[in-house]
């Protein structure tokens, strides 16, 4: 995602992890990127995300609804853009 300079990782990862506390087990930033392909006054950050339920196995759609989530409240917020 694409985000402010003055935007801290540790406020994204707080704010990923309050979507859904019971199903989101970790988050981790894994890149950082400034240059100028992203703009100036701007950086990507890039996050692995451990979805996990302590009672039973999690199907595809309940992950798929909340990485949603957490896409709309980091862009919501944020004003993230998303890549992809």
């Amino acid at each position: 995602m694409i985000v402010k300079e003055e935007i801290l990782s540790v406020d994204i990862i707080k704010t990923i992890k309050s979507i859904d506390g019971k199903l989101i087990k970790k988050v981790t930033l894994f890149d950082v990127f400034k240059g100028k392909q992203i703009g100036g006054g701007y950086k990507s950050l890039a996050y692995s995300v451990v979805f996990q339920a302590e009672d039973r196995t999690l199907i595809d759609q309940e992950v798929e609804n909340t990485y949603k989530k957490i896409r709309e409240k980091l862009i919501a917020k944020f004003n993230a853009k998303i890549r992809e």
